[in-house]
């Protein structure tokens, strides 16, 4: 856990240290694959770089902390606006949905899902 985020922020929740790698690997379901996905190829890769920070063995959500500058390394940002270029990834995946159907006609099943429920941010922090 990390002493310095403030205790606000928390939420009450336990709160884990990114742990960054040079590779991943993310597994796809086929039903994802084929589902219109309609993101920017920055939204594309942090989706599967904080997909890929979460363990097969996790049996709950985890709250991760990440910098934003090892965030913008990880998805291959350079430049100096990649602070903007994040927040507004982050911004784009707030406002887009997963929608999943199953079933045919009037009785299926539609769930709507964010792509991210909640980012945290503190100001004039890396």
């Amino acid at each position: 856990m990390t002493s310095h985020i403030p205790e606000q922020l928390t939420l009450d929740e336990e709160l884990f240290q990114a742990d960054i790698k040079p590779y991943y690997w993310v597994n796809q379901s086929n039903n994802l694959i084929n589902l219109t996905q309609d993101l920017t190829l920055t939204e594309r890769r942090l989706v599967y770089s904080l997909i890929a920070l979460v363990q097969p063995d996790d049996h709950d959500f985890k709250t991760y902390i990440i910098s934003i500058k090892d965030l913008a390394d990880l998805i291959g940002l350079k430049g100096n606006s990649f602070h903007e270029r994040v927040e507004s990834a982050i911004d784009g995946l707030m406002k887009k949905q997963i929608i999943l159907q199953t079933g045919e006609g009037k009785h299926s099943i539609v769930d709507k899902i964010q792509w991210v429920q909640r980012a945290t941010y503190i100001n004039g922090s890396g």
